[in-house]
């Protein structure tokens, strides 16, 4: 039996109960959509606090559930349906015993053309002009704002602000029209090299002119690009960080930052914390070479942006906690652990975004049905409409043992995503302490635990973790290289979002 969907009966809600034909048929595999599926069944759909329904360990077994997860679709008109999915690893547990159970909660956004179909956006370039970006490297950044330049159409707004011991805006925000174009085409082409980096001065500057914009684009976003650390205005971390806040917090509309770290001699983890702030990515530009790449990369996600503003409601199911929420975008799990907030920012054309969440299940005396519940607030982009999606996972607590359950290929694959970033991460730690010896270890064991999956996303993280070895083998290589492929590693695995110019699996 599988739960698929729920949908609305009159006043009641339903779940969509589907006899699945398939007893090796993993978790999520079946669709309720499709014309093939088999008759239906609808029978009320559980509330997150309703009273237990007690449930007999033969009839569960009668029933051989082969998933319980469902989602309820954003509208059944709506051309760019964004898809939410519940699932737990175990759908059944003795109601006796105590026990630790993952669920992961998936968006999958819809397929679109951006060239037809996608948003206006505002873009505002904070471009480091100091003396260290002279040569090949300025060439070469004159080049990336003129590509972002010829991409944008007549509905998008693009602003420059550069920065060395100054800041200076040499344009506004300004529609790109046709003469538009060709007067920021003629302006970047005057740009010229000074002296040192007022980091901090030069993104406040592009944080306020983006806050102030009198009639905003919905898509927007900062795009910061450094090659060096602040030496002048505002130098320290905890300072910049607590600037970006600030200004952050005033603004009179929304939009992301992204961060871009050319060469080995920038601030990596001020970069990844700001992009963080900022809902965006950070970008290790290890050679010029990589720079086309990169902003073509970036630019090419945020013209294909399909809901904004996205937040998460997660219910535990009666008797349990949530005791973990394995994500680095901002969230809140409540005192009594038994509900969550997730505010999971922006999703792109085609890309998943998994949810890992780790709940503690309490002994009960009598046995029931209960549910995991996840409610998800959006901002549709494409078809400009506010819209709630909501997700059920069933957990059934059983007077006996239930039967064997299929292995579930996607939770499995995400409790190794989240561990694969935590022992790149962890390896991270013992370099900066010059442990190299102990960074390779952690990083073999986790190339060792995984030998033999064949899994997509897994033989990318596997070579990931193998770069990270690669730039761990001794001090002065973590230096040049090891240290900003880590840290823009662990920030793409964990947010499953690409952010190098080298082949992944995620999208950008």
């Amino acid at each position: 039996v599988m739960i698929s969907e729920t949908h609305s009966l009159g006043a009641a809600p339903c779940v969509v109960w589907e006899a699945s034909g398939d007893a090796d048929q993993p978790y999520g595999a079946a669709n309720a959509t499709d014309a093939t599926s088999p008759p239906c069944l609808f029978v009320p759909a559980p509330t997150p606090l309703a009273p237990p329904v007690p449930v007999s360990t033969h009839a569960l077994a009668a029933a051989q559930p082969d998933v319980l997860h469902s989602e309820v679709p954003t509208a059944p008109a709506d051309p760019h349906p964004i898809r939410f999915v519940a699932q737990v690893e175990q759908p059944a547990v003795p109601a006796a015993t105590a026990r630790e159970v993952w669920s992961v909660l998936t968006l999958t956004a819809p397929v679109f053309q951006a060239d037809t179909e996608r948003a206006p956006v505002d873009i505002v370039l904070a471009v480091d002009v100091s003396g260290s970006m002279s040569g090949e490297k300025f060439r070469l950044a004159k080049e990336t704002i003129k590509f972002v330049v010829g991409n944008l159409r007549e509905t998008d707004c693009l602003g420059i602000v550069t920065y060395d011991s100054f800041v200076k805006t040499p344009s506004q925000l300004i529609p790109m029209s046709r003469g538009n174009k060709e007067r920021m085409l003629q302006l970047v082409c005057g740009i010229v090299a000074g002296s040192s980096t007022d980091l901090c001065g030069g993104m406040l500057a592009a944080v306020d002119m983006m806050g102030a914009r009198p009639a905003p684009n919905m898509v927007a976003s900062v795009l910061l690009m450094t090659d060096g650390m602040a030496n002048i205005g505002v130098q320290d971390d905890a300072g910049i960080q607590c600037a970006l806040a600030a200004h952050k917090g005033r603004a009179a509309t929304q939009f992301s930052m992204y961060t871009f770290g050319f060469g080995a001699d920038h601030n990596a983890q001020l970069l990844r914390t700001l992009s963080e702030a900022g809902g965006g990515m950070y970008y290790f530009i290890k050679g010029p070479e990589d720079i086309p790449e990169s902003f073509a990369d970036c630019l090419g996600g945020l013209l294909s942006v399909v809901a904004q503003n996205i937040t998460i409601q997660l219910h535990a199911p009666m008797f349990a906690t949530i005791t973990r929420v394995h994500t680095h975008k901002p969230h809140r799990i409540s005192d009594d652990r038994r509900s969550a907030t997730i505010e999971l920012g922006d999703i792109q054309s085609e890309e998943v975004k998994d949810i890992p969440v780790q709940l503690a299940l309490e002994r009960v005396d009598s046995p029931f049905v209960g549910a995991l519940t996840a409610t998800m607030e959006l901002f549709n982009v494409i078809a400009s409409t506010v819209q709630t999606i909501a997700a059920t996972a069933m957990l059934a607590r059983t007077a006996l043992d239930p039967p064997t359950a299929p292995k579930n290929d996607k939770i499995l694959q995400q409790r190794l995503r989240i561990t694969g970033a935590d022992a790149i991460a962890a390896a991270q730690e013992l370099a900066e302490r010059s442990n190299f010896r102990g960074a390779q270890d952690r990083l073999n064991a986790f190339l060792g635990d995984t030998e033999g999956i064949a899994d997509p996303v897994i033989s990318q993280l596997r070579e990931d973790v193998r770069e990270c070895l690669r730039g761990v083998q001794s001090r002065e290589e973590y230096k040049r290289v090891g240290s900003y492929t880590m840290t823009s590693s662990i920030q793409s695995n964990m947010h499953q979002r690409s952010n190098r110019s080298v082949p992944s699996t995620y999208l950008t």
